[in-house]
């Protein structure tokens, strides 16, 4: 399941990442064996960090605010949110700054740290304009940073009525090979934290419209690169656009906001109901356990939706429909975990009761959602393809 950066897996912290520099000379961090060496390369001093803002325009790459923060053995969303970076600078008219760092660039021996860097206008606020972030683990930090890009993208949202596409301008790479790896960060109106839905290496990501639901959505373009050094170290580097807007156009799903229950043991919630897809399951269920859900009324039923599914062993997943609790009918649709993104209803099947189960062990779910027969010219895709990746181990994972 893809979690929040580092909560749903994900997307939410950073992305899967690939690719070579922006810049076509990329300092070394120094070495014990050769700092002389190291130092004329680059030319920055030892115990220094030195690096350069550019930005897209309108926003300029003079007077930026960097911040320098030790993450070691902590999320970097933790600490950029806790606010409490050990160096801050400001970049010149030309984008240049620089961290003196003194003894805190040597870690104890065998215990290297963990730092990121990180780049905002204005403020800093990152919700509101685009962020450059790097991070890296060295015994001594040192060198020339990656570029910190204050991109924008120019992100747009369009499509059709069964598909939305997300397009931006690429990140520059200079003369780097290697191309980016895009992505998209969507943040519901409902609440609860963003997630990544999938990554590529084209600036142009498109999934179904009826993941967007009824809710209005904030979206950002990412893009993220890796670049290895010659003595081991690696620049994580992960440019964030300024977010935008779009809003779902999808009819109010049948399940939003009603009681579900997990069986067993016949505990009541509303995590799987709420439109937060990182507000998950909160435990697993043994083999063939179910979920169901009061719809509040008896209701036909389209199509069942399963956001964030991970199973074990037994794939099989059998949706029923019921107007007594826990006194369901046959099952009126069988899916594998692997294509159970969207499982349709037979024409007619109804009742206030929606259950659906698990033959084999459910590890995580994200989200259901049950709607209403769809007009097949307007919202069926041939394919419908999940936001979310869908895991099936057909043994158990410790």
């Amino acid at each position: 399941m893809i979690r929040r950066l580092g909560a749903f897996a994900a997307l939410a912290a950073t992305l899967a990442l690939g690719g070579c520099g922006l810049i076509d000379r990329i300092g070394l961090f120094g070495s014990d064996k050769q700092p002389e060496r190291a130092q004329a390369r680059d030319g920055v001093p030892a115990g220094t960090l030195a690096g350069t803002v550019e930005a897209d325009a309108p926003l300029s790459a003079a007077n930026v605010r960097v911040e320098l923060y030790d993450i070691t053995g902590v999320e970097p969303d933790e600490a950029v949110k806790k606010g409490e970076p050990v160096k801050v600078a400001r970049s010149d008219r030309g984008g240049r700054f620089s961290f003196q760092l003194g003894s805190l660039a040597q870690a104890p021996a065998g215990r290297p740290k963990t730092w990121l860097v990180r780049a905002a206008p204005g403020d800093g606020d990152a919700a509101k304009t685009p962020e450059a972030r790097v991070t890296f683990t060295a015994q001594n930090a040192r060198g020339r940073l990656p570029t910190l890009y204050l991109w924008d993208g120019g992100a747009k949202a369009d499509g059709d009525a069964r598909q939305v596409a997300f397009r931006f301008a690429p990140l520059p790479t200079g003369k780097s090979v290697d191309q980016p790896v895009y992505g998209v960060e969507l943040t519901s109106s409902n609440g609860g934290g963003p997630f990544l839905p999938f990554v590529n290496g084209k600036p142009e990501i498109a999934f179904s419209r009826l993941a967007l639901q009824e809710l209005g959505w904030t979206y950002r373009p990412q893009a993220s690169l890796e670049q290895r050094q010659a003595d081991g170290t690696v620049y994580h580097a992960v440019y964030r656009g300024a977010p935008r807007s779009i809003a779902g156009g999808n009819p109010p799903p049948l399940t939003r906001q009603r009681e579900v229950k997990m069986v067993p043991p016949g505990l009541a919630f509303l995590s799987l109901t709420d439109g937060r897809a990182e507000n998950a399951l909160p435990h697993q269920m043994p083999p063939g356990a179910t979920v169901e859900i009061d719809l509040g009324t008896p209701a036909e039923v389209g199509s069942v939706f399963l956001f964030g599914l991970w199973m074990e062993e037994d794939q099989e997943i059998a949706v029923h429909l019921g107007n007594a609790r826990g006194r369901l009918g046959p099952a009126l649709a069988r899916a594998q975990a692997a294509d159970a993104f969207e499982i349709r209803l037979p024409q007619g099947a109804s009742g206030r009761y929606l259950a659906v189960r698990f033959a084999g062990r459910l590890v995580a779910l994200g989200e259901v959602v049950a709607y209403a027969p769809l007009d097949p010219a307007r919202w069926e895709a041939a394919k419908p393809q999940a936001p979310f990746s869908t895991r099936v181990d057909k043994a158990p994972v410790n």
